[in-house]
């Protein structure tokens, strides 16, 4: 009396038939093996084949100003990009109001700024002295296209707002 088992893909099919030293003679079918790799091969190879080098990118330079003066130095500013699909980037505001956010995806951007990520899990985000306005994705107005390799933005925030 044969039994048979299922590979766990399904692609085998082993049957075994007992002996009667009570060893197992294996007899194993393959055909949904070979018809599956036949239909997937190809679309691996043309997968591989037909790749669009990914994503390009670029790197974002410029300065941001409160009332035309540098950011307050503490706590210390962050600038972020929100992308619309997704990706975006985030950078250290230094004294003077520069930053660098480089491997940017192409793409259009939400611009927001914020404190650093507090170091203690769970104490609070620092808040910048700035228009409440610019400190959320979700309230900003400001937006920025990244669509070449070096783009340069500057803002300049303005306290009355």
């Amino acid at each position: 009396m044969g039994h048979s088992l299922d590979s766990v893909l399904g692609y085998a099919h082993i049957v075994y038939f007992p002996r009667r030293t009570n060893s197992m003679k294996f007899t194993i079918q393959c055909k949904w093996l070979l018809s599956g790799m036949v239909l997937i091969l190809p679309l691996l190879i043309l997968s591989i084949g037909c790749g669009g080098g990914g994503a390009q990118e670029g790197t974002v330079t410029g300065k941001i100003t409160l009332d035309g003066k540098p950011l307050p130095a503490e706590p210390r500013p962050h600038i972020y990009l929100q992308g619309t699909d997704a990706g975006g980037g985030t950078a250290i505001i230094d004294a003077s109001g520069n930053y660098t956010l480089k491997n940017v995806r192409y793409g259009e951007f939400k611009v927001f700024f914020k404190g650093p990520f507090p170091s203690t899990p769970g104490a609070p985000t620092p808040v910048l002295d700035i228009p409440k306005k610019y400190t959320s994705v979700d309230s900003t107005d400001i937006t920025l296209t990244v669509d070449k390799k070096k783009v340069t933005f500057t803002y300049d925030i303005k306290s009355d707002e």
